[in-house]
């Protein structure tokens, strides 16, 4: 009982000095430790000692009057020790904030250089940080911001820039062609939102006005889509002049686009339509594609891009529905349309569409069937994440080389579609590719559906 009585007096004392210490100042952790340490030494070389059962008994009044004395003796100590030292602390940190007063507007003034320094030094690594894409048909240019990827579309005008992290994307681009076969921005506009009801179910379109586009006059239509991965907002954006059509499609998982305005306005800012992207006189088109490659849709998910996979106007009345017997216009080959597809056709390049699901069929030259077929995929492997090649191998189609690759992977918009890649050979060093993307859910009806056209393919003189 004893016992608890000291300890309960000397913990209201410490604490009674610990409030005037803490007040003025002077408490400190140092100190603290001290006076516990102290008081330990105090309790093992004095207390221990004397206090014993037979003194107790004999002498309670006594060796109460010890404890009790030697305690204050011991606090008194502490104190004189506390608040000696704790005066010359105050003295001590009052010169120190003469000392920092006096040196204030040094400070300040080394506090403002080395802000402008960092603020120029942050804004070179953000300019270094940025990449300059330039259209390798001299149409237009864009600057993708720091920490963004660029991903041209093989076989396209067009371009993702992308933010890997938030899955935002920028796809833009510039068709060519002659002057009197423009399509107006709102014909180009009306070719996309047909578009919809396959690329984009459930959608809800949230607005739409006019707008300007590096410079052209434009319009736009933003749309709310219900994809595999929840809501999406996207932006589809078409200026026109004279020969020139701009495109631009943003995409964006939910709200992610809020904390990327700033980013995503100097895309738009700096995109460019070139003065060399003039059309071409009554001649013809312009053609972005390279010699002899097969000219691939936009692997990213088929008909988004909204242009032809050439560079050039797409044939917004040559489309159509249904099932019969597509024939190229310069005569190198015919194949069946497989019921309720959809097929738009681009100086002999052919693109058929069921919902979701895309098939881009191309010629092209200077390769085996196999060698063509390996170069695409590795074209494709480029522009999805997690790809993998589930089977590939030779056949006979139609009595010509074939080579057939299956595979799989997440394409830019972070959807997982199965791909099929079939390649013809057309007799020398020519050959016909199909290329389809199709939901995974769906990979078993629209892999055996472009097998089925790429039996139906004949070549000329068959």
């Amino acid at each position: 009982m004893i016992a608890a009585i000291n300890i309960f007096f000397v913990l209201m004392i410490a604490y009674s000095q610990y409030k005037h210490a803490k007040r003025n100042g002077m408490w400190s952790w140092y100190g603290f430790l001290i006076v516990i340490g102290s008081f330990g030494l105090f309790g093992l070389a004095f207390i221990i000692p004397v206090v014993n059962s037979t003194t107790l008994e004999a002498h309670p009044g006594v060796m109460i009057t010890v404890l009790l004395s030697g305690i204050l003796v011991f606090v008194s100590g502490l104190i004189y020790w506390a608040r000696r030292y704790g005066i010359r602390a105050l003295q001590a940190n009052a010169a120190q904030a003469q000392q920092k007063q006096s040196s204030n507007g040094i400070q300040s003034s080394i506090a403002v250089l080395a802000m402008v320094c960092a603020c120029s030094a942050s804004g070179q690594a953000h300019a270094q940080g940025k990449s300059v894409y330039k259209d390798p048909g001299g149409a237009y240019s864009v600057v993708a911001p720091a920490g963004w990827e660029t991903q041209p579309q093989q076989g396209s005008p067009m371009v993702s820039i992308v933010n890997m992290n938030a899955k935002v994307s920028v796809t833009l681009g510039v068709m060519t062609g002659p002057a009197a076969s423009t399509p107006t921005a709102e014909k180009e506009l009306e070719s996309m939102q047909a578009q919809f009801p396959q690329s984009c179910p459930q959608v809800k379109i949230l607005k739409k006005g006019s707008t300007t586009l590096s410079g052209l006059k434009g319009v736009f239509i933003e749309v709310q889509c219900k994809g595999d991965t929840g809501p999406e907002l996207m932006r589809f954006t078409t200026a026109s002049k004279p020969g020139v059509v701009a495109l631009m499609i943003s995409a964006s998982p939910g709200d992610a686009y809020l904390k990327l305005l700033v980013p995503l306005a100097a895309i738009r800012d700096s995109f460019k339509v070139l003065a060399g992207s003039a059309a071409p006189g009554p001649g013809g088109a312009r053609s972005g594609m390279g010699g002899g490659q097969p000219s691939g849709q936009d692997m990213g998910g088929g008909q988004d891009s909204a242009g032809g996979p050439s560079g050039a106007f797409p044939d917004h009345g040559g489309g159509g529905s249904g099932s019969g017997t597509y024939h190229d216009p310069q005569g190198r080959y015919s194949l069946a349309v497989p019921s309720g597809w959809n097929t738009a056709s681009d100086n002999g390049n052919l693109t058929l569409t069921s919902g979701a699901s895309w098939v881009t069929v191309a010629t092209g030259g200077g390769s085996s069937a196999g060698d063509a077929n390996h170069q695409i995929l590795q074209q494709i492997q480029a522009q999805y994440k997690s790809f993998q090649v589930l089977n590939e191998g030779d056949f006979q189609n139609n009595g010509h080389p074939a080579h057939g690759s299956n595979a799989t992977g997440i394409n830019p918009k972070g959807q997982r579609v199965s791909l099929l890649v079939v390649t013809i050979g057309a007799g020398g060093s020519n050959y016909l590719t199909l290329i389809s993307s199709a939901p995974n859910e769906q990979a078993k009806e629209i892999n055996a559906a472009v097998m089925q056209i790429a039996k139906s393919v004949r070549f000329a003189g068959e």
